[in-house]
Protein backbone atom coordinates (compact mmCIF):
# COMPACT_ATOMS: atom_id res chain seq x y z
CA UNK A 1 0.00 0.00 0.00
CA UNK A 2 2.82 2.33 0.88
CA UNK A 3 4.57 1.54 -2.38
CA UNK A 4 1.36 2.27 -4.35
CA UNK A 5 0.96 5.67 -2.66
CA UNK A 6 4.58 6.45 -3.41
CA UNK A 7 4.08 5.46 -7.05
CA UNK A 8 1.01 7.72 -7.40
CA UNK A 9 2.83 10.58 -5.70
CA UNK A 10 5.78 10.16 -8.06
CA UNK A 11 3.44 10.13 -11.10
CA UNK A 12 1.61 13.30 -10.03
CA UNK A 13 4.90 15.04 -9.27
CA UNK A 14 6.27 14.06 -12.70
CA UNK A 15 3.19 15.42 -14.48
CA UNK A 16 3.41 18.73 -12.61
CA UNK A 17 7.14 19.01 -13.19
CA UNK A 18 7.14 18.04 -16.87
CA UNK A 19 5.99 21.38 -18.32
CA UNK A 20 8.60 23.26 -16.28
CA UNK A 21 11.36 20.82 -17.14
CA UNK A 22 10.63 20.99 -20.87
CA UNK A 23 10.08 24.74 -20.91
CA UNK A 24 6.68 24.13 -22.49
CA UNK A 25 4.31 25.79 -20.01
CA UNK A 26 0.64 25.06 -20.51
CA UNK A 27 -0.27 28.46 -19.09
CA UNK A 28 1.82 31.50 -18.18
CA UNK A 29 1.34 35.21 -17.53
CA UNK A 30 3.52 38.27 -17.12
CA UNK A 31 2.97 41.70 -15.59
CA UNK A 32 5.24 44.73 -15.70
CA UNK A 33 4.66 48.21 -14.28
CA UNK A 34 6.66 51.32 -15.19
CA UNK A 35 6.46 54.73 -13.53
CA UNK A 36 7.99 57.79 -15.15
CA UNK A 37 8.53 61.43 -14.17
CA UNK A 38 10.21 64.09 -16.29
CA UNK A 39 10.68 67.74 -17.16
CA UNK A 40 9.83 68.77 -20.72
CA UNK A 41 10.48 72.06 -22.48
CA UNK A 42 9.14 72.38 -26.03
CA UNK A 43 9.68 75.81 -27.55
CA UNK A 44 7.78 74.76 -30.70
CA UNK A 45 4.59 75.31 -28.70
CA UNK A 46 5.72 78.48 -26.93
CA UNK A 47 2.41 80.13 -27.87
CA UNK A 48 0.39 77.53 -25.89
CA UNK A 49 1.55 78.29 -22.35
CA UNK A 50 2.35 74.55 -22.01
CA UNK A 51 5.86 74.54 -23.37
CA UNK A 52 7.57 74.06 -19.99
CA UNK A 53 6.13 71.52 -17.56
CA UNK A 54 6.79 68.66 -15.16
CA UNK A 55 4.75 65.50 -15.83
CA UNK A 56 4.24 62.04 -14.31
CA UNK A 57 2.87 58.97 -16.11
CA UNK A 58 2.82 55.20 -16.00
CA UNK A 59 2.58 52.08 -18.16
CA UNK A 60 1.09 48.67 -17.28
CA UNK A 61 1.89 45.73 -19.55
CA UNK A 62 0.10 42.42 -19.06
CA UNK A 63 0.19 39.27 -21.15
CA UNK A 64 -1.21 35.76 -20.82
CA UNK A 65 -0.27 32.74 -22.85
CA UNK A 66 -1.93 29.33 -23.18
CA UNK A 67 -0.37 26.52 -25.16
CA UNK A 68 -2.54 24.05 -27.03
CA UNK A 69 -1.50 21.00 -28.98
CA UNK A 70 -1.68 22.83 -32.32
CA UNK A 71 -1.26 26.51 -31.46
CA UNK A 72 -0.54 29.09 -28.80
CA UNK A 73 -3.08 31.69 -27.63
CA UNK A 74 -1.64 34.96 -26.39
CA UNK A 75 -3.49 37.90 -24.83
CA UNK A 76 -1.53 41.14 -24.79
CA UNK A 77 -2.42 44.53 -23.32
CA UNK A 78 -0.57 47.75 -22.61
CA UNK A 79 -2.32 50.55 -20.74
CA UNK A 80 -0.97 54.09 -20.32
CA UNK A 81 -1.66 56.23 -17.26
CA UNK A 82 -1.42 59.90 -18.25
CA UNK A 83 -1.41 63.10 -16.25
CA UNK A 84 -3.63 65.68 -18.00
CA UNK A 85 -2.61 69.29 -18.51
CA UNK A 86 -4.10 71.96 -16.26
CA UNK A 87 -7.29 73.78 -17.22
CA UNK A 88 -5.66 77.20 -17.55
CA UNK A 89 -4.67 76.68 -21.19
CA UNK A 90 -4.39 79.88 -23.25
CA UNK A 91 -7.28 79.80 -25.73
CA UNK A 92 -8.14 82.57 -28.20
CA UNK A 93 -9.37 82.82 -31.79
CA UNK A 94 -6.18 81.26 -33.21
CA UNK A 95 -5.10 78.93 -30.40
CA UNK A 96 -8.51 77.29 -29.94
CA UNK A 97 -7.85 75.27 -33.11
CA UNK A 98 -5.00 73.49 -31.34
CA UNK A 99 -6.83 72.79 -28.07
CA UNK A 100 -7.39 69.08 -28.94
CA UNK A 101 -3.58 68.70 -29.14
CA UNK A 102 -3.41 69.16 -25.37
CA UNK A 103 -6.39 67.08 -24.25
CA UNK A 104 -5.13 63.73 -22.92
CA UNK A 105 -7.12 60.80 -21.60
CA UNK A 106 -6.02 59.79 -18.10
CA UNK A 107 -6.37 56.12 -19.09
CA UNK A 108 -5.27 55.16 -22.61
CA UNK A 109 -5.29 51.74 -24.28
CA UNK A 110 -1.99 51.50 -26.11
CA UNK A 111 -2.33 47.85 -27.12
CA UNK A 112 -5.00 45.21 -26.56
CA UNK A 113 -5.18 42.14 -28.77
CA UNK A 114 -5.55 38.39 -28.89
CA UNK A 115 -3.27 36.24 -31.05
CA UNK A 116 -3.14 32.69 -32.36
CA UNK A 117 0.47 31.72 -32.95
CA UNK A 118 2.17 28.84 -34.70
CA UNK A 119 5.83 28.24 -35.43
CA UNK A 120 6.21 30.96 -38.10
CA UNK A 121 2.66 32.30 -38.30
CA UNK A 122 0.67 34.68 -36.08
CA UNK A 123 -2.88 35.99 -36.43
CA UNK A 124 -3.89 38.94 -34.22
CA UNK A 125 -7.18 40.72 -33.63
CA UNK A 126 -7.47 44.00 -31.72
CA UNK A 127 -5.27 47.06 -31.28
CA UNK A 128 -1.56 46.66 -32.00
CA UNK A 129 1.52 48.58 -33.09
CA UNK A 130 1.41 49.33 -36.80
CA UNK A 131 3.27 46.77 -38.94
CA UNK A 132 4.31 49.61 -41.28
CA UNK A 133 8.09 49.91 -41.17
CA UNK A 134 10.18 49.35 -38.06
CA UNK A 135 11.14 51.56 -35.10
CA UNK A 136 14.47 51.15 -33.29
CA UNK A 137 15.03 54.54 -31.59
CA UNK A 138 14.00 55.05 -27.91
CA UNK A 139 10.37 55.84 -27.04
CA UNK A 140 10.73 58.02 -23.97
CA UNK A 141 7.16 59.00 -23.02
CA UNK A 142 3.59 57.82 -23.44
CA UNK A 143 3.22 60.46 -26.15
CA UNK A 144 5.28 58.38 -28.57
CA UNK A 145 5.69 61.04 -31.22
CA UNK A 146 6.88 63.80 -28.88
CA UNK A 147 10.60 63.13 -29.46
CA UNK A 148 10.56 61.15 -32.70
CA UNK A 149 11.63 61.76 -36.31
CA UNK A 150 9.14 63.75 -38.39
CA UNK A 151 7.97 60.66 -40.28
CA UNK A 152 6.92 59.02 -37.03
CA UNK A 153 5.53 62.09 -35.28
CA UNK A 154 3.49 63.45 -38.22
CA UNK A 155 3.08 60.83 -40.97
CA UNK A 156 2.91 57.18 -39.87
CA UNK A 157 0.37 56.18 -37.22
CA UNK A 158 1.86 54.39 -34.24
CA UNK A 159 -0.98 51.92 -33.73
CA UNK A 160 -3.79 50.37 -35.75
CA UNK A 161 -6.97 48.48 -34.84
CA UNK A 162 -8.12 45.51 -36.89
CA UNK A 163 -6.73 42.13 -37.96
CA UNK A 164 -3.05 41.36 -38.55
CA UNK A 165 -1.41 38.34 -40.17
CA UNK A 166 2.35 37.85 -39.77
CA UNK A 167 4.41 35.14 -41.47
CA UNK A 168 8.15 34.69 -40.82
CA UNK A 169 9.56 31.71 -42.74
CA UNK A 170 13.36 31.41 -42.78
CA UNK A 171 14.76 34.97 -43.03
CA UNK A 172 11.63 36.51 -44.62
CA UNK A 173 9.30 38.83 -42.72
CA UNK A 174 5.80 39.34 -44.16
CA UNK A 175 2.83 41.21 -42.63
CA UNK A 176 -0.67 42.06 -43.88
CA UNK A 177 -3.31 43.97 -41.91
CA UNK A 178 -6.88 45.10 -42.55
CA UNK A 179 -7.46 47.98 -40.15
CA UNK A 180 -9.63 51.00 -39.39
CA UNK A 181 -6.92 53.37 -40.56
CA UNK A 182 -7.22 55.26 -37.28
CA UNK A 183 -5.66 54.20 -33.99
CA UNK A 184 -9.02 53.61 -32.29
CA UNK A 185 -12.61 53.03 -33.41
CA UNK A 186 -13.25 54.06 -37.00
CA UNK A 187 -15.11 57.14 -38.25
CA UNK A 188 -15.06 55.87 -41.84
CA UNK A 189 -16.71 52.74 -43.25
CA UNK A 190 -13.78 52.16 -45.63
CA UNK A 191 -10.91 50.12 -44.24
CA UNK A 192 -7.15 50.46 -44.76
CA UNK A 193 -4.79 47.78 -46.05
CA UNK A 194 -1.22 47.64 -44.72
CA UNK A 195 1.42 45.39 -46.30
CA UNK A 196 5.06 44.86 -45.41
CA UNK A 197 7.51 42.60 -47.25
CA UNK A 198 10.91 42.22 -45.66
CA UNK A 199 13.95 40.14 -44.89
CA UNK A 200 15.67 39.85 -41.53
CA UNK A 201 18.95 38.26 -40.58
CA UNK A 202 21.11 38.55 -37.49
CA UNK A 203 22.79 41.73 -38.70
CA UNK A 204 20.58 43.11 -41.50
CA UNK A 205 16.90 44.00 -41.89
CA UNK A 206 15.22 45.45 -44.98
CA UNK A 207 11.53 46.04 -45.62
CA UNK A 208 9.05 47.71 -47.97
CA UNK A 209 5.68 48.87 -46.62
CA UNK A 210 2.46 50.45 -47.88
CA UNK A 211 -0.78 51.73 -46.40
CA UNK A 212 -3.71 52.45 -48.73
CA UNK A 213 -7.20 53.73 -47.92
CA UNK A 214 -9.61 56.44 -49.07
CA UNK A 215 -8.93 58.58 -46.00
CA UNK A 216 -9.87 59.21 -42.38
CA UNK A 217 -13.28 60.59 -41.44
CA UNK A 218 -16.77 60.70 -42.95
CA UNK A 219 -17.51 61.35 -46.63
CA UNK A 220 -18.42 64.96 -45.75
CA UNK A 221 -15.23 65.67 -43.83
CA UNK A 222 -12.27 63.50 -44.68
CA UNK A 223 -8.48 63.73 -44.90
CA UNK A 224 -6.01 61.64 -46.88
CA UNK A 225 -3.70 59.27 -44.98
CA UNK A 226 -1.83 57.04 -47.44
CA UNK A 227 1.89 56.32 -47.32
CA UNK A 228 4.55 54.06 -48.80
CA UNK A 229 8.02 53.45 -47.43
CA UNK A 230 11.25 51.52 -47.03
CA UNK A 231 13.10 50.74 -43.79
CA UNK A 232 16.51 49.22 -43.11
CA UNK A 233 18.77 48.20 -40.24
CA UNK A 234 22.44 47.23 -40.15
CA UNK A 235 23.91 46.25 -36.79
CA UNK A 236 27.13 44.74 -35.51
CA UNK A 237 27.54 44.04 -31.83
CA UNK A 238 26.44 47.19 -29.99
CA UNK A 239 26.53 49.55 -32.99
CA UNK A 240 23.68 50.00 -35.47
CA UNK A 241 22.60 52.21 -38.36
CA UNK A 242 18.96 52.33 -39.35
CA UNK A 243 16.46 54.57 -41.06
CA UNK A 244 13.28 54.98 -43.08
CA UNK A 245 12.14 56.70 -46.28
CA UNK A 246 8.43 57.48 -46.76
CA UNK A 247 6.29 59.01 -49.52
CA UNK A 248 2.84 60.07 -48.29
CA UNK A 249 -0.48 61.62 -49.32
CA UNK A 250 -2.21 63.99 -46.91
CA UNK A 251 -4.56 66.98 -46.69
CA UNK A 252 -8.34 67.43 -46.69
CA UNK A 253 -10.66 66.07 -49.39
CA UNK A 254 -12.99 69.06 -49.60
CA UNK A 255 -12.69 72.82 -49.00
CA UNK A 256 -15.52 73.17 -46.51
CA UNK A 257 -14.90 72.39 -42.87
CA UNK A 258 -11.23 73.24 -42.43
CA UNK A 259 -12.15 75.57 -39.59
CA UNK A 260 -14.24 72.81 -37.97
CA UNK A 261 -11.40 70.36 -37.36
CA UNK A 262 -11.80 69.04 -33.82
CA UNK A 263 -8.96 66.52 -33.81
CA UNK A 264 -5.30 67.26 -32.91
CA UNK A 265 -3.88 69.54 -35.59
CA UNK A 266 -0.49 69.45 -37.23
CA UNK A 267 1.91 72.28 -36.43
CA UNK A 268 3.16 71.86 -40.00
CA UNK A 269 -0.20 72.57 -41.75
CA UNK A 270 -0.69 69.03 -43.04
CA UNK A 271 -4.45 69.10 -42.40
CA UNK A 272 -5.34 71.81 -44.95
CA UNK A 273 -7.21 71.77 -48.28
CA UNK A 274 -5.31 71.91 -51.59
CA UNK A 275 -7.61 70.77 -54.43
CA UNK A 276 -10.93 68.90 -54.52
CA UNK A 277 -10.29 65.21 -53.73
CA UNK A 278 -6.62 65.75 -54.55
CA UNK A 279 -3.97 64.84 -51.97
CA UNK A 280 -0.91 66.86 -51.08
CA UNK A 281 2.19 64.73 -51.59
CA UNK A 282 5.46 64.78 -49.71
CA UNK A 283 8.44 62.59 -49.02
CA UNK A 284 11.25 62.37 -46.50
CA UNK A 285 13.52 60.14 -44.50
CA UNK A 286 15.83 59.87 -41.52
CA UNK A 287 19.01 58.08 -40.46
CA UNK A 288 19.82 56.95 -36.92
CA UNK A 289 23.22 55.96 -35.57
CA UNK A 290 23.03 54.06 -32.26
CA UNK A 291 25.53 52.74 -29.75
CA UNK A 292 23.93 50.41 -27.19
CA UNK A 293 25.76 48.99 -24.19
CA UNK A 294 24.66 47.22 -21.03
CA UNK A 295 23.92 50.45 -19.19
CA UNK A 296 24.28 53.21 -21.81
CA UNK A 297 22.40 53.91 -25.04
CA UNK A 298 23.26 56.80 -27.36
CA UNK A 299 21.32 57.68 -30.52
CA UNK A 300 21.99 60.39 -33.11
CA UNK A 301 19.04 60.92 -35.44
CA UNK A 302 18.72 63.27 -38.41
CA UNK A 303 15.93 63.55 -40.97
CA UNK A 304 14.53 65.77 -43.73
CA UNK A 305 11.00 66.04 -45.08
CA UNK A 306 10.00 67.81 -48.32
CA UNK A 307 6.31 68.76 -48.59
CA UNK A 308 4.73 69.51 -51.95
CA UNK A 309 4.79 73.22 -52.72
CA UNK A 310 1.20 74.48 -52.86
CA UNK A 311 1.74 78.22 -52.43
CA UNK A 312 1.36 78.32 -48.64
CA UNK A 313 4.63 79.59 -47.08
CA UNK A 314 3.78 78.08 -43.68
CA UNK A 315 3.42 74.64 -45.28
CA UNK A 316 5.93 74.58 -48.15
CA UNK A 317 9.23 74.92 -46.30
CA UNK A 318 11.21 71.63 -45.86
CA UNK A 319 11.48 70.32 -42.29
CA UNK A 320 14.92 69.34 -41.03
CA UNK A 321 15.07 67.70 -37.60
CA UNK A 322 17.94 66.37 -35.52
CA UNK A 323 17.53 64.45 -32.23
CA UNK A 324 20.09 63.35 -29.66
CA UNK A 325 18.99 60.58 -27.26
CA UNK A 326 20.90 59.54 -24.14
CA UNK A 327 19.62 56.73 -21.89
CA UNK A 328 21.37 55.28 -18.83
CA UNK A 329 19.77 52.17 -17.29
CA UNK A 330 20.55 49.81 -14.44
CA UNK A 331 18.33 47.21 -12.70
CA UNK A 332 15.01 48.65 -13.80
CA UNK A 333 16.00 52.27 -13.21
CA UNK A 334 16.41 54.48 -16.27
CA UNK A 335 17.64 58.06 -16.65
CA UNK A 336 16.68 59.44 -20.04
CA UNK A 337 17.14 62.68 -21.95
CA UNK A 338 16.68 64.00 -25.46
CA UNK A 339 17.40 67.20 -27.32
CA UNK A 340 15.48 68.04 -30.51
CA UNK A 341 16.57 70.75 -32.96
CA UNK A 342 14.53 71.82 -35.96
CA UNK A 343 15.20 74.11 -38.93
CA UNK A 344 13.77 77.64 -38.94
CA UNK A 345 10.43 77.98 -40.72
CA UNK A 346 8.04 80.84 -41.64
CA UNK A 347 5.47 81.38 -38.87
CA UNK A 348 2.21 83.20 -38.48
CA UNK A 349 2.45 86.40 -36.36
CA UNK A 350 0.71 84.83 -33.36
CA UNK A 351 3.35 82.02 -33.38
CA UNK A 352 6.30 84.39 -33.72
CA UNK A 353 7.77 83.56 -30.30
CA UNK A 354 8.31 79.85 -30.92
CA UNK A 355 11.67 78.24 -31.65
CA UNK A 356 12.64 74.92 -33.19
CA UNK A 357 14.03 73.38 -30.02
CA UNK A 358 12.70 70.90 -27.45
CA UNK A 359 14.25 68.94 -24.60
CA UNK A 360 13.33 66.36 -22.00
CA UNK A 361 15.00 64.96 -18.86
CA UNK A 362 13.47 62.31 -16.62
CA UNK A 363 13.54 59.11 -14.59
CA UNK A 364 11.75 55.79 -15.12
CA UNK A 365 11.54 52.68 -12.97
CA UNK A 366 10.11 49.40 -14.25
CA UNK A 367 9.33 46.29 -12.21
CA UNK A 368 8.51 42.86 -13.57
CA UNK A 369 6.11 40.78 -11.48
Amino acid sequence: MKKKRLLWASLVYSILLLPRASGNHIFSSQLSVALRAYYRNDQRIFWSGLESTFLAEGRINFSMEKRLSWTKIRLRSSVFLNQPYGKSILVDEERVKYLPNFQKESLEISEMNISLEGKNLRFSLGKFFSPFGRVYFPLLTNELGAFSPFLRSEVVLWRETGVLLEWKPLFFDFAAALVNGEEDGDTNSDKALILRLGIKTRHISLGFSSKTQDGIGSEFFKKFNNYYGMDFLVKLRGVSLFGEVVHDWYGLWKPQGEERINWPRSLYYRDIFYKYKTPIKGWGGYMNFAVVGKTLELNLNYGVYYPQRIGNPYHDEPIKRGILYLVVKNRGLKVFSALLLESKRPREPWRSGEKGIAGILGLEFERLF
